[in-house]
């Protein structure tokens, strides 16, 4: 499956909106990612059985780092990339608000699902905060 991020919305080469809406009446804004990844390539088949399983794991109350410990070397280093993903947009996102709020809109987060766990890795990755995948498992915990 192939989505397109353009609602991962930033502000171009740094500068303010607001000066290009003045001009125009509207926000300037584009994609954090390059025009060579300009989409997010997502592997259903890692969507709808790693992901799912782990997300299941949690919600059934087992312990996020024996959750992670469990998992096989190769899914585990899936479960990384895949997430990692996420993360390297919120590094790059700065108009947060929208991002986030676009991303529950596109479907890309949605509460109750492991979509939390797309959310959370952004989030990481907004704040600069290191990104281990025990903490994004561990954030969608209730």
């Amino acid at each position: 499956m192939l989505l397109r991020q353009n609602f991962w919305r930033v502000k171009i080469d740094g500068r303010r909106a607001s000066q290009n809406s003045a001009v125009d009446g509207n926000q300037s804004a584009v994609d954090p990612l390059d025009d060579e990844q300009a989409s997010l390539e997502l592997d259903p088949e890692k969507e709808n059985s790693l992901m799912i399983r782990i997300y299941d794991d949690v919600v059934a109350g087992k312990i996020p780092g024996k959750i992670v410990s469990d998992l096989r070397q190769p899914d585990r280093l899936a479960a990384e990339d895949y997430l990692r993903t996420f993360y390297r947009l919120g590094q790059k996102g700065q108009d947060s608000g929208r991002s986030v709020i676009g991303g529950f809109k596109k479907g890309i987060f949605e509460i109750g699902t492991y979509r939390e766990m797309h959310l959370s890795a952004y989030m990481y990755g907004l704040n600069g905060t290191e990104f281990f995948l025990l903490n994004v498992v561990g954030s969608v915990q209730q």
